[in-house]
């Protein structure tokens, strides 16, 4: 499994399959230390060209099954709602593809039975979604209070993403078809989240 790190991007705009991936290795800084180490494994993988590797490039995926204290954004988010707590954010927004567990389960069986095949395969959902959206979404169905402050600071371990997905639909290539959408994930996934913890 890899990620969306290898893309050497601000992600102002979502990857293609035109989008370069190599980081000018000489000059590079801690944030991207992660997105090297995921190139080296590309690397190798593509280099045994006669072997069976398939790299899965995951940009966001959300399940029940999260760390509520990992700190991302979703999981602050669904904090926020069993808590009764107001969510407050930054005012800038950005745009994410959650995967739907059902659908990287159904990309996996894919890959297993796909034969003769050495490449890499960027993951997505059927729909990507802003942090606007989310946060209305949520707002409407879970009585979830937002106050956005006038900020733009934001903390990222790898810097901040503004469009961290991919448009490349090269999965096609291994009858990949997403069915679920990324709201429809957040929004299923964190109803389980919100029974568990009544």
């Amino acid at each position: 499994m890899s990620s969306g790190a290898v893309y050497d991007t601000k992600f102002d705009s979502p990857v293609d399959d035109k989008t370069p991936t190599i980081l000018d290795i000489n000059h590079n800084n801690s944030v991207h230390y992660y997105a090297l180490s995921k190139i080296n494994s590309e690397t190798k993988h593509r280099l045994n060209s006669e072997l069976n590797i398939i790299d899965l490039r995951i940009f966001n995926f959300f399940s029940k099954y999260i760390e509520l204290n990992s700190g991302f954004f979703l999981s602050e988010l669904i904090n926020a709602i069993n808590n009764n707590m107001k969510f407050v954010t930054n005012d800038v927004d950005f745009v994410r593809d959650y995967i739907n567990p059902y659908d990287f389960f159904s990309l996996i069986k894919n890959c297993v039975q796909t034969n003769n095949i050495n490449d890499t395969f960027d993951v997505y959902s059927k729909e990507p979604i802003s942090k606007s959206r989310i946060l209305e979404e949520m707002s409407n169905r879970f009585d979830l209070e937002v106050e956005i402050i006038d900020k733009d600071a934001f903390s990222s371990p790898t810097g901040f993403k503004k469009n961290y997905y991919s448009i490349s639909r090269k999965t096609a290539k291994i009858s990949y078809e997403p069915k679920y959408s990324s709201l429809e994930t957040i929004l299923s996934e964190a109803e389980v989240l919100l029974k568990r913890n009544l």
